[in-house]
């Protein structure tokens, strides 16, 4: 299938983004999951109705089996361009970040699904031992549910600084309703398993104070949020990332 596209923004495995004209269209892989896509978009459009910055969804459309969502192009430098451009930047984006996050969990927008049932069923997936896979679920159930909006890909490649001062937050596609400690936990995890020791900590910290809640609370969700990144986000999850998250669950 071809586009006439100015260029591409951004690639990842199961998608393709390409900047045509004002407009951004995600090309998803070829008989992706329909419904996996207008959830996505249902999401975006929950968060834009709640006050967030998101992009306007104009449409979506399925051509030679391929599921395409297009939406207004946002004007600006993702947070990841700033962090690589702007020396000494960390803190202050990162703690902007933290501080858009904690918009998002109180937002009281309606997400599904439940963020429980995705991390069990991407636990479920890993390939873990059947004994390892049972403690994860039932440390999992010992955790609260929590009832916040979470985005759960909550990075700074998916945080637009508009020349307007606002971030516009993108990709919708893993949001879900659960426990806000989830998803910082799982920020935390994915700069960590990018190489961005640093930023990790800071993130961390930044998140911390932002929130109100305790390094305990946080470090409880590293365990089930590392072990379903194993079976999702990087499914298949190449040797050496397993084996960066294979620390943070080990123990349970």
């Amino acid at each position: 299938m071809e586009l006439q596209a100015d260029r591409i923004l951004s690639v990842r495995t199961d998608r393709t983004v390409y900047l045509c004209g004002e407009r951004a269209i995600k090309v998803f892989s070829i008989n992706g999951d329909g419904q996996a896509v207008f959830l996505e978009a249902m999401n975006q459009i929950a968060a834009g109705e709640c006050g967030l910055c998101v992009p306007e969804l104009i449409g979506i459309q399925k051509k030679e089996q391929r599921w395409m969502m297009e939406t207004e192009y946002q004007e600006g430098r993702t947070l990841q361009q700033l962090l690589a451009e702007v020396p000494g930047s960390e803190e202050r984006i990162l703690r902007e970040m933290a501080h858009e996050m904690c918009r998002i969990h109180v937002s009281g927008m309606t997400l599904y699904p439940r963020l429980s049932e995705r991390l069990s069923a991407d636990i479920g997936k890993a390939g873990f031992s059947p004994g390892l896979t049972e403690r994860l679920l039932d440390y999992l159930r010992s955790l609260p549910e929590g009832s916040a909006s979470c985005h759960m890909d909550f990075m700074p490649e998916n945080l637009i600084w508009k020349n307007s001062g606002e971030i516009c937050v993108l990709d919708w596609a893993e949001a879900a309703c659960g426990d806000p400690l989830a998803d910082a936990a799982n920020t935390y995890l994915r700069l960590f398993m990018t190489g961005q020791h640093k930023n990790a900590d800071i993130w961390r910290r930044a998140f911390l104070e932002e929130s109100g809640c305790s390094s305990d609370q946080f470090y409880s969700w590293l365990p089930v949020c590392a072990a379903a990144l194993s079976g999702a986000c990087f499914a298949p999850c190449r040797s050496e990332e397993r084996t960066l998250l294979e620390r943070f669950y080990a123990d349970v």
